[in-house]
């Protein structure tokens, strides 16, 4: 990975986004120098965001209603421009285990929106995820055990 320096922002409700987030913190440690992982509510872009190619911007999400938050759109929208910066967009969807199926949740256009707005503020979207975790959305989904949490949170090996 060519990148000297990584910033992961992230927007959470129930705790989802912030685990994938510091998910995404331990993977570029084996990387990149330290870090930083801030939530989006207390960013501060200007400082923690440069106009280089060797700098990574990863966004992390919720999926909420098949759609980014719309907290995360203004946030995005009041980023800084920085002509040629890296970026990264995952959402985390409701993943869900039906006996031994683990359906995929749907993330709906969520990724896909902010990487067109990363786009004209001028970052270059390096790729877009989902990843499955527990579903909140009980009055859809029959809720899960701790077990089935695990299940859908733990690697598979």
């Amino acid at each position: 990975m060519p990148y000297r320096r990584a910033t992961v922002y992230y927007s959470t409700g129930t705790g989802n986004s912030y685990r994938a987030a510091v998910w995404s913190r331990q993977t570029l440690e084996a990387e990149v120098e330290g870090p930083l992982l801030a939530s989006l509510t207390e960013a501060k872009p200007s400082q923690q965001l440069s106009a280089s190619p060797d700098q990574l911007l990863v966004m992390v999400m919720p999926s909420h209603g098949f759609t980014a938050p719309w907290t995360v759109l203004k946030s995005v929208c009041r980023l800084p421009r920085r002509s040629g910066a890296h970026a990264a967009v995952v959402a985390t969807r409701a993943g869900v285990k039906l006996g031994r199926l683990h359906p995929p949740g749907m993330s709906g256009s969520g990724t896909f929106i902010v990487a067109l707005l990363l786009a004209l503020r001028g970052y270059r979207t390096r790729g877009a995820l989902s990843v499955n975790m527990p579903s909140n959305w009980f009055s859809l989904h029959p809720m899960q055990s701790l077990q089935s949490h695990r299940q859908i949170t733990e690697p598979r090996r």
